[in-house]
């Protein structure tokens, strides 16, 4: 904001919330990460502490176009982005631990349906 403000200079500032898709790195200590890893050593999911840690997740092409948005407009200042609706760990390891979730597209559209779940409105 210091080179909006003191330099009169267009800013974008862009807060990216928990972003997952294809092409991760697998051991790279994320939950989603962590979650496929276990899951495909077919070893159980490790939720730490009670499970009721939240997280807004968000696919990767959703934050390019975001970002693209977020650029092309006339926001100044932070922006979010991210997915409005939160879930917990526990729920994500249980719906993210079944066999039918290993292929991308498909936690894609899980994710996707636990988010338009749980989004409060």
């Amino acid at each position: 904001m210091d080179y909006h403000c003191g330099a009169n200079l267009e800013v974008r500032i862009a807060r990216i919330f928990t972003t997952y898709g294809p092409r991760m790195c697998i051991d790279d200590g994320r939950v989603v990460n962590n979650f496929v890893a276990q899951a495909l050593r077919k070893e159980p999911l490790t939720v730490y502490g009670d499970g009721k840690q939240t997280r807004s997740f968000q696919y990767v092409s959703d934050l390019v176009e975001g970002l693209m948005r977020l650029m092309e407009g006339d926001h100044i200042g932070p922006f979010n982005l991210g997915n409005p609706g939160e879930f917990t760990m526990l729920e994500l390891a249980i719906q993210l631990g079944q066999p039918r979730f290993l292929d991308w597209s498909a936690w894609h559209l899980t994710l996707l349906t636990i988010a338009t779940r749980f989004t409060l409105t």
